[in-house]
């Protein structure tokens, strides 16, 4: 028992050792500034904070005492604080003492400031330890493991208990690496989430699923269907991270907050990880009116952060001055005070952002737009990048919406952009993350290429077209654009083209160019406050990916109305997905994360299954006539209405109802439509319906209501998907 006593207290002393290796680790910070615990200094503004005491006691209030010294020869300007505290040590953030603590203002040469304020002493909470917990527990676990194992393996005939304890608690790891069957699922399996504008990415390291969309919201999951959402650096540090940005670019007098309780600016970002750079690469839009936006560069060590800012990528509306009294030039530094709270290690972080002059800087002059196209210092910009875009057709695009991906030789592009101008392509440098400032676009060419902007894709003349998802499935890159506006009665869905080529051109099955020349009124933009019919955003151009169906295994009345904004990716096993987020018929404005699997036809073209993802595998023997024989719900992705709450003119309001067909055995379909049916290889099948040949798959799925078993089929052909439904 001695023996076992010695060994059990040298692992726990090596895996607390490994456990402060590990905190002091995540306490590492890149900061270019002199730094220990409890001081900071950078260009002249030396911080300190001190408090009462080393430890603490849970609910016991911190008097927290903070030193701003200016060591230059000139005044620094707008210095303001912000605090973060662990959770459970709690502050009054209205209160007369912390504002005086948190407003500095001004601070002379040579001068010292000193402010105190203090917590209060409401209920300790250890959920910032969480990290800390979280280890400790899986050092319990393991030392449990191992003394029951050992203690079982010292009485005799034990042996074989020990290794089914072993094995029970391996397979209880390991159970969710293999796929569920669709017939095998519950409603109680899935649980969505409000994350606006989602972008997919997965951790290799973990299997993870992240998520990460507009205003802040970021989700996780293991299987695609039941999705949590996490915070992490950037949902607290959004002012530091973005203040400098906002303040000396994007800020208007309409648009004067980055974020308000009602929303935000910070919108749409796309995570990827570098390898060069051996970083996660967060792309972030910070949106402005009149086109005063910017996407920006964050990276992290590891994918929940956090992140540090790293520069600005590129910038839209680079005319016109930010808001004077928010554009001096500014710097951040941050100092940390490590206590003892209820026996734990805790931090409290100080942010410290100052100026140290006031000047007003033109956009043109903060962005980079004169060094890329080699223009003076004295030298306007061309007007295409200020004039309407409606007539020109290529100002003003707008700089959000950031996708980013590496081509087949490894090169690696960020697509962006959003309606007026359209959507643009430009070359990041692998080693930085940033715009590779070496690579040459060559001279101006009207709806092909600019050389600031890059290579244009898709839209233009204030024709719908947003949030653009790049994908590359076997032989192809997939362009993704959303149509219409986000609202639930706003004409939104999701269009897809193709092309060879990372930079295009990329089209429909019909050849239809993603790039318009000019404004298209079933494309272009639509007052919904005027138009409330079914029919606007209801160009022919792109692939629908779905539409608002009435089918079996759907509901009759909660029906999806606005599916948009979407990321796809292709999964380590092949699996390729479609994740966006959707608002429903009677819901009003509330929305969710939706995931679909998607498959590449014999043609080349993607095709979007009928349900939601249930874990469904796609057979490689396919189905014998006498299985797919039966009546189907079926229903085309039409291009040609959208849903409309309450529409006066169309009493369907835009949802289209299945009809239904029958396929036999014999390979020929009647009913609703007429035609006829064959399989080809493994699950692939072509349709002839109405004339109109498709090609797609049969696949089982779990239905959206039941979540019974239903076997499905879907197809593209003649421009347009179509899914069918087999009836029980």
């Amino acid at each position: 028992m001695q023996k076992l006593t010695k060994k059990l207290i040298a692992f726990l002393a090596c895996m607390m050792l490994m456990l402060s290796m590990a905190l002091a680790a995540i306490a590492a910070d890149d900061d270019n500034v002199v730094r220990k615990d409890g001081f900071s200094s950078m260009k002249g503004l030396e911080i300190s904070v001190s408090t009462d005491s080393d430890k603490y006691k849970s609910g016991e209030a911190v008097e927290y005492t903070m030193s701003f010294k200016n060591t230059n020869d000139y005044d620094l300007d707008k210095v303001n604080v912000t605090y973060k505290f662990p959770e459970g040590v709690n502050y009054n953030k209205n209160s007369t003492d912390l504002k005086a603590a948190r407003e500095i203002g001004h601070i002379k040469a040579g001068e010292t400031i000193t402010k105190t304020f203090t917590t209060e002493g409401d209920k300790h909470s250890s959920v910032n330890l969480g990290l800390i917990i979280g280890i400790v527990v899986a050092v319990v676990v393991v030392v449990v493991i191992l003394v029951v194992a050992l203690m079982l393996k010292g009485k005799k005939g034990k042996k074989t208990g020990a290794a089914m304890l072993a094995g029970v608690l391996l397979a209880g790891c390991m159970s969710s690496a293999f796929s569920t069957p669709a017939y095998a699922v519950t409603n109680s399996d899935f649980a969505s989430v409000g994350v606006h504008d989602p972008s997919i990415v997965k951790d290799p390291e973990t299997g993870t699923y992240y998520i990460f969309g507009s205003h802040l919201a970021f989700a996780k999951t293991d299987d695609l269907m039941k999705w949590k959402n996490f915070t992490m650096n950037v949902t607290s540090d959004y002012n530091t991270l973005f203040g400098d940005i906002w303040k000396n670019y994007c800020i208007t007098p309409e648009n004067s907050e980055l974020r308000s309780a009602t929303g935000s600016n910070i919108w749409a970002p796309d995570v990827i990880w570098n390898d060069e750079m051996k970083k996660w690469c967060m792309y972030m839009s910070i949106n402005g009116n009149e086109w005063h936006s910017a996407i920006v560069l964050l990276t992290a060590d590891k994918i929940e952060g956090p992140y540090a800012y790293v520069d600005e990528v590129i910038f839209s509306g680079c005319f016109g001055s930010a808001d004077a009294s928010a554009s001096a030039e500014s710097s951040t530094i941050k100092a940390d005070k490590t206590v003892e709270y209820d026996g734990a290690e805790a931090k409290m972080t100080m942010t410290v952002t100052f100026s140290p002059y006031s000047e007003v800087v033109s956009r043109a002059d903060y962005a980079d737009i004169k060094q890329v196209l080699k223009l003076g210092q004295n030298e306007a910009i061309p007007s295409r990048y200020t004039s309407d875009p409606v007539t020109t057709g290529t100002s003003n695009v707008n700089c959000i919406d950031p996708n980013v991906q590496y081509d087949d030789e490894g090169n690696l592009w960020m697509t962006y952009g959003s309606w007026s101008a359209g959507i643009f392509q430009i070359k990041l440098d692998t080693k930085t993350g940033l715009r590779d400032y070496s690579y040459e676009y060559g001279e101006y060419k009207k709806d092909k290429v600019d050389p600031y902007l890059g290579y244009k894709i898709a839209g233009g003349y204030y024709n719908s077209g947003e949030a653009p998802y790049l994908l590359k499935a076997d032989k192809y890159y997939y362009l993704f654009v959303s149509l219409g506006n986000l609202e639930t009665s706003g004409g939104y869905n999701m269009r897809i083209f193709r092309s060879e080529n990372i930079n295009g051109p990329y089209v429909d099955q019909k050849g239809n160019s993603a790039i318009y020349t000019g404004f298209d009124p079933s494309a272009g933009f639509i007052d919904l406050k005027k138009d409330t019919k079914t029919t606007k955003y209801n160009s022919v151009r792109g692939i629908r990916a779905m539409s608002s169906v009435r089918m079996y295994g759907k509901s009759e009345t909660h029906v999806e109305a606005a599916q948009g904004h979407n990321s796809a990716f292709v999964d380590d096993d092949g699996k390729i997905y479609l994740v966006y987020h959707t608002r429903y018929s009677d819901t009003g404005e509330q929305f969710w994360v939706k995931v679909h699997q998607m498959y590449v036809n014999e043609d080349g073209w993607l095709v979007v299954s009928p349900y939601e993802y249930s874990g469904e595998l796609l057979t490689e023997v396919g189905f014998t006539a006498d299985e797919i024989a039966g009546t189907y719900d079926f229903s085309i992705q039409y291009q040609n209405k959208v849903f409309v709450a309450n529409s006066a003119v169309d009493k369907t309001n835009g949802i289209y109802d299945a009809i239904q067909i029958t396929l036999s055995s014999d390979g020929t379909i009647s009913g609703g439509a007429t035609g006829t049916w064959k399989s080809t290889t493994g699950s692939n099948v072509e349709m002839v319906i109405d004339g109109v040949t498709y090609k797609g798959v049969f696949v089982k799925q779990a239905n959206e209501t039941d979540r019974a078993e239903t076997l499905t089929f879907t197809l593209c052909g003649g421009n347009q998907l179509a899914w069918g439904a087999k009836l029980p």
